[in-house]
């Protein structure tokens, strides 16, 4: 029996959930507060040089406030991501934040380039093929992708991107946004 990669990183007591500040756009605040009934999975963090995309220059330009914070989803004890369970990610993947749901799919603004040297899957031969058989297939990544995107310029476009302190709620500043909660709640599948 084929043992996925997934499953043998997860059984080394290592996953692509560990020691990573996912980066969250105004949709995934909304769909996951819409999903979970609560405000209280974010936060702010400063970004270290381990977090910069060196391929991407517009990455950090696009996702970082003036004060060099992103908002990111809290990490939970021993630096995982708090919607980690026993069994893989709580949230279906509808409400996943974009890049994971992108993940391990590497990607520039201009699309998507391949397969992150990190994960094992890029060394698969079908590594393709076990992404699709995964509910990752290459087209919905970049449909992902693209809605990634649209959601960062949106927000970028609509506000000055000095954030607030984590003490702001979401329904406080989707106004600010000119966003309507429904809007962002389409599925993206």
């Amino acid at each position: 029996m084929e043992v996925f990669p997934c499953v043998e990183c997860a059984g080394a007591g290592r996953t692509c959930c560990d020691h990573v500040l996912v980066y969250l756009t105004i949709g995934d605040l909304a769909r996951i507060s819409h999903f979970t009934k609560s405000e209280d999975f974010f936060s702010f963090e400063a970004i270290t040089e381990r977090y910069e995309c060196e391929d991407d220059p517009t990455w950090l330009t696009l996702t970082c406030g003036e004060d060099g914070r992103r908002r990111v989803v809290k990490q939970a004890e021993g630096q995982k991501c708090m919607f980690l369970a026993e069994n893989g990610c709580s949230l279906p993947m509808t409400v996943r934040p974009l890049l994971c749901r992108i993940y391990p799919y590497d990607f520039l603004k201009t699309g998507i380039v391949g397969i992150d040297s990190d994960c094992p899957i890029s060394e698969m031969q079908d590594g393709k093929q076990v992404l699709e058989n995964l509910g990752m297939a290459y087209g919905r990544v970049e449909q992902w992708h693209r809605l990634l995107y649209e959601e960062i310029e949106l927000e970028k476009s609509r506000i000055k991107i000095t954030w607030p302190d984590s003490r702001t709620s979401i329904s406080d500043m989707l106004p600010q946004l000119g966003l309507a909660l429904n809007g962002l709640l389409h599925d993206s599948e």
